[in-house]
């Protein structure tokens, strides 16, 4: 469904063009980090760092902040709206969400670079999971902002 050159299939492709970037960027630091550091491991992560501390706390500040925002964005899908608006807030959420999961994990990264610990790559692991589990699926599309998935397809 094309509506005045609007082509819907170019912005889904536009959309896991993003996402695919999202997800290599942290990897290729990760790689990079791996390259330049002594790596060793510990039994414990200790809290009585700061860094460990704070990796924490914008962990999870992160992750639930960037839920909170994309489902409020989500929210503002009302069904009159025209493809081109749903899509537009569909990309607007989850770009959002998963630029949080990605910072947590380059923070994550850039903590493992200065400690050396590879216990903190667990946090790393947690924005991958994030990025992983929101892949934009047509049919998480659909589930998000009504979309029919052969307008995608």
């Amino acid at each position: 469904m094309k509506d005045n050159n609007y082509d819907p299939k170019a912005v889904y492709r536009e959309i896991k063009l993003k996402y695919y970037a999202i997800l290599a960027a942290p990897l290729v630091l990760l790689l990079l980090a791996f390259y330049i550091t002594d790596a060793t491991t510990s039994e414990k992560l200790d809290f009585a760092d700061p860094l460990n501390m704070a990796l924490v706390i914008f962990t999870l500040a992160t992750v639930y902040t960037g839920a909170f925002i994309s489902r409020n964005i989500y929210k503002k899908i009302t069904p009159e709206s025209d493809i081109r608006m749903r899509l537009s807030k569909f990309q607007a959420g989850l770009l959002i969400r998963l630029a949080t999961y990605e910072s947590a994990e380059i923070f994550a990264i850039v903590v493992f670079i200065i400690n050396g610990n590879l216990l903190v790559l667990l946090f790393a692991l947690v924005g991958l999971f994030g990025i992983i589990t929101n892949y934009p699926s047509p049919a998480r599309i659909r589930q998000s902002v009504g979309i029919n998935e052969i307008d995608l397809l």
